[in-house]
């Protein structure tokens, strides 16, 4: 039984691939609970989780209007700023991530909790000024917008050098991400994913199953 959070479209795509591979080991659901948790998130999980391995770095990225008068994640500062629901996984690295871009805690409302599809049309309507992302590259969840839509988007890029980026690459690694359809990369934050499993499901024979499955 492997849980990864809904709106998180790799992470959700990871989570079903792993599912099939340990169904195919003989392993039973729920024999070995497992999660996958960005590294923000498992800084603060309970200490019965174990990391089982990393799979794969998910960039930030942050969301504009092509018009948009912000030009980097420093500029997020004070801004409306759309997190996602306020008990997923994407709400809790956002909020992480504004406190370590800030120092500060990001003030919620209605309109910054909506889901992203909601959020887009937000987004277009002036309510919010940023829509903020942790996703693969590409982005399945960005490819399948409309192109009208994603046309009107930007990414904002990562100053490494202000005081804000480099507070924030105490957690975060650097990386590059871009919006479908060949747009040019730009330099951004990366959360490290990875599988954890409870103590009481990490017995020998249930990990060389995920072990085998993760392989396969």
């Amino acid at each position: 039984e492997v849980q990864a959070d809904a709106d998180a479209s790799t992470d959700q795509r990871m989570a079903a691939e792993l599912g099939r591979a340990l169904a195919a080991e003989g392993l039973a659901p729920g024999a070995a609970p497992l999660a996958i948790v960005r590294y923000d998130a498992l800084q603060i999980a309970p200490a019965a989780w174990r990391v089982v391995a990393p799979l794969h770095l998910q960039p930030v990225l942050a969301l504009v209007r092509a018009d948009s008068p912000l030009r980097n994640l420093q500029a997020l500062r004070g801004q409306r700023i759309n997190t996602g629901l306020l008990d997923g996984a994407r709400a809790q690295s956002s909020l992480v991530l504004y406190r370590r871009l800030f120092g500060e805690e990001l003030p919620l409302s209605a309109v910054t909790s909506l889901g992203r599809d909601a959020a887009m049309v937000a987004l277009a309507q002036g309510k919010l000024d940023a829509v903020l992302l942790m996703d693969g590259q590409p982005s399945a969840w960005l490819a399948s917008l409309p192109s009208g839509t994603a046309a009107g988007l930007r990414l904002l890029p990562l100053d490494s050098a202000s005081d804000a980026g480099r507070r924030a690459l105490k957690t975060y690694l650097p990386t590059e991400a871009a919006l479908p359809g060949g747009g040019a990369p730009v330099p951004t934050l990366g959360v490290m994913s990875y599988l954890v499993a409870t103590d009481a499901a990490a017995s020998p024979e249930a990990l060389a199953a995920v072990a085998r499955g993760l392989c396969a």
